[in-house]
């Protein structure tokens, strides 16, 4: 499932567009590929659009849901939208479960503290 949220849309408080022509353009053929891809497994891509917590509960409704998935927010405004999802799904007795996808590693596999990160890649590799 993906969620267009008109937010994304939006002018910043500057007057910028946070998506301008070609980022939507990338969006949306990645989306189409990506259901494509799905279809030839069988399966495939429920896209919404507007307010994710609105939305999503929606769909956990309708085919009565008792958990989603996602991939884990970093940046604030989506990191809030997450949360507002998350309680939605929470009066809907769903659980909401995230997971890290930003990343090459998880910090889970790291042989070290994400805090002792090294800052040169050579002593990342080494360790």
């Amino acid at each position: 499932m993906y969620c267009f949220d008109d937010s994304h849309f939006a002018a910043t408080a500057y007057g910028f567009k946070k998506t301008g022509h070609f980022r939507a353009q990338f969006l949306i053929e990645s989306l189409l590929d990506l259901d494509a891809n799905l279809r030839a497994l069988g399966s495939g891509l429920l896209i919404l659009k507007g307010k994710p917590e609105i939305e999503i509960p929606k769909i956990v409704r309708q085919y009565k849901v008792s958990k989603v998935y996602a991939k884990r927010e970093v940046a604030f405004e989506e990191k809030h939208t997450e949360t507002l999802v998350q309680s939605e799904l929470w009066k809907l007795r769903c659980e909401f479960l995230t997971f890290s996808t930003s990343t090459l590693y998880h910090a889970e596999d790291l042989p070290f503290s994400i805090k002792n990160i090294p800052d040169v890649f050579t002593d990342f590799r080494k360790k």
